[in-house]
C-alpha cells in the first residue's frame, strides 16, 4: 500500500496530488490500448509517454516544497 500511497501523492508524501492521478490513469489507458491495438505505434507509445513524464517533471520544478 505504501507504493500506490507513493503514486498518489505529491514532493510532500501527504498531500493528494491530481496531477499525478490522471496521468497515472493515463498511462495505464495508453498501456492497455498499446497491448489491445492490431497494429500497434512504438514510436506514438514513447512520444506519449515521455510527453507525460515531462509534463509531470515540469509541475514539479515549478513548485514550491
Amino acid at each position: 500500500m505504501k507504493y500506490l500511497h507513493n503514486i498518489l501523492t505529491g514532493r510532500d508524501n501527504v498531500t493528494f496530488s491530481l496531477t499525478k492521478l490522471i496521468a497515472t490513469l493515463a498511462a495505464l489507458a495508453m498501456v492497455c490500448n498499446f497491448i489491445r491495438a492490431v497494429s500497434v505505434d512504438f514510436q506514438g507509445f514513447g512520444v506519449g509517454i515521455a510527453a507525460m513524464i515531462a509534463a509531470l517533471a515540469a509541475k514539479y520544478a515549478t513548485e514550491k516544497i
